[in-house]
C-alpha cells in the first residue's frame, strides 16, 4: 500500500487539492474537491489532504452537528482508488479527532447506491443508524 498521511490544506497545497477528482462512478455520489474546500471554510469543518510522500491524492473532512461527530467528506482521486487509501485515511482521521469528543458516535451519510462507500465504512465498524428524508443512509460507529 502507498504510505499516506493527513496534512492540513493550506496556501501551499490548496490548488493541487482542488484538482483532486473522483472516478466517473464515484462522481455520481460525491461533490467536487473545490466544493469540499469551500464547505470547510463556511460550515465549520476541519479538512485534511490525504497525501502520499509526493502529493495530495484525496480529501477528508470532519465536523460536529447535532451532538454527533461526522465524517463529512471522503474523496480519493480516481488514479488512487482501490488501493486502500480511503480506508487508511479514515483510520488516520479517527486518530486526529480530539480525544475530548470521544465517547460518542462518529457518523457519516452515504448515498443509498454508493455501495463502495458503504462497504468501506461498514468494514471499519460503522452500522446503519437510520436514513435522511432524501434516502441517504446514516452509518455510525461508537467510540
Amino acid at each position: 500500500m502507498i504510505p499516506i498521511r493527513l496534512i492540513p490544506v493550506d496556501a501551499h497545497n490548496w490548488e493541487v487539492c482542488a484538482r483532486i477528482s473522483p472516478s466517473p462512478e464515484q462522481s455520481l455520489f460525491q461533490v467536487s474537491a473545490p466544493w469540499i474546500l469551500l464547505q470547510a471554510q463556511y460550515c465549520a469543518l476541519k479538512v485534511w489532504a490525504i497525501s502520499t510522500p509526493e502529493m495530495p491524492v484525496g480529501l477528508i473532512s470532519w465536523g460536529n452537528w447535532g451532538g454527533y461527530d461526522w465524517v463529512a467528506r471522503l474523496l480519493v482521486d480516481a488514479a488512487y482508488q482501490n488501493q486502500g487509501i480511503g480506508r487508511k485515511a479514515l483510520q488516520l482521521l479517527e486518530e486526529e479527532i480530539p480525544l475530548r469528543v470521544r465517547g460518542g458516535e462518529l457518523r457519516t451519510a452515504i448515498h443509498p447506491e454508493n455501495y463502495a462507500a458503504e462497504f468501506l465504512f461498514r468494514s471499519e465498524g460503522f452500522n446503519l443508524k437510520g436514513t435522511f428524508p432524501d434516502g441517504e443512509r446514516i452509518l455510525g460507529k461508537e467510540w
